[in-house]
C-alpha cells in the first residue's frame, strides 16, 4: 500500500511513474538494469493483469534466468511484491514518493534560506539586491555554507566599508568559521540585527 502524499499521485497517474524513474532511480538505490526491470513491469501492469514471467522475459533481452534473480532480489530489497502471476510496485512508488517529498521540504527550505538572507543583506546595505547579488547567493547554498555563516560574512564586509557581495563571497570561500565573531564590532551587529528585525 502507497502511504506518502506525492506517492498517491504517482499511483494515480498524476505524476508520471516513469518520469519520476528515470529522473530518480540512484536516489533510491536502483541501478540502470534494475529501473529498466522496474520500468518494463510497470508499463506490463498498464497493458495486463496477467504478468506471467514468460511475457515479461520475452519482452526483455537479457538471459531469462539472470531476469529471474534480479526480479527476486528486487522483492527481498523492497522494491516489489511477488504475487501470483502478478507484481506490486507500491514499494517502489512508495520509495520514490518520499524522494519527491523530501525534494519538495528542500525547495520549500531553500526559498526561506534565500528570502532570510536576501532581507538581511539588503537591510545591511540599505540597497536593493540585483541579479548577480542573487546568483552569489544560490551558489552560497549551493556550497552548503550555512544562513549564519553567511550574516557573519555580511556583516565583516560592512565593516570593511563594503557593499559588495564578491567581498562576502571572498571571505565565505576562506572559511569563515561559525563562531567566528570576535572580529565583528558587537554595536555594528547590534544595529544589523536591530534593522533585520524590523524588516521581518
Amino acid at each position: 500500500m502507497v502511504k506518502n502524499k506525492f506517492g498517491k499521485l504517482i499511483k494515480s497517474r498524476t505524476i508520471s511513474f516513469i518520469e519520476v524513474l528515470i529522473g530518480n532511480y540512484n536516489k533510491i538505490g536502483l541501478n540502470e538494469l534494475e529501473a529498466l526491470i522496474i520500468a518494463k513491469l510497470y508499463y506490463l501492469s498498464l497493458e495486463d493483469n496477467n504478468q506471467s514471467f514468460d511475457v515479461i522475459a520475452s519482452s526483455m533481452t537479457i538471459n531469462e534466468n539472470e531476469l529471474a534473480e534480479k526480479i527476486v532480489e528486487l522483492e527481498k530489497l523492497g522494491y516489489l511484491d511477488i504475487e501470483t502471476n502478478k507484481y506490486s510496485l507500491d514499494k517502489t512508488i512508495d520509495k520514490l514518493g518520499m524522494v519527491l517529498e523530501n525534494s519538495d521540504n528542500q525547495i520549500s527550505d531553500r526559498k526561506q534560506d534565500i528570502g532570510e538572507i536576501v532581507s538581511y543583506i539588503e537591510s545591511s546595505f540599505q540597497r536593493t539586491i540585483t541579479s548577480k547579488d542573487l546568483i552569489l547567493i544560490n551558489h552560497w547554498l549551493d556550497e552548503k555554507y550555512e544562513v549564519d555563516d553567511i550574516k557573519r560574512a555580511v556583516l565583516k564586509t560592512m565593516q570593511n566599508g563594503v557593499d559588495n557581495l564578491k567581498y562576502t563571497d571572498a571571505i565565505l570561500t576562506n572559511n569563515v568559521k561559525k563562531d567566528e565573531e570576535e572580529d565583528v564590532d558587537p554595536k555594528l551587529k547590534a544595529i544589523i540585527d536591530s534593522m533585520y528585525e524590523n524588516r521581518r
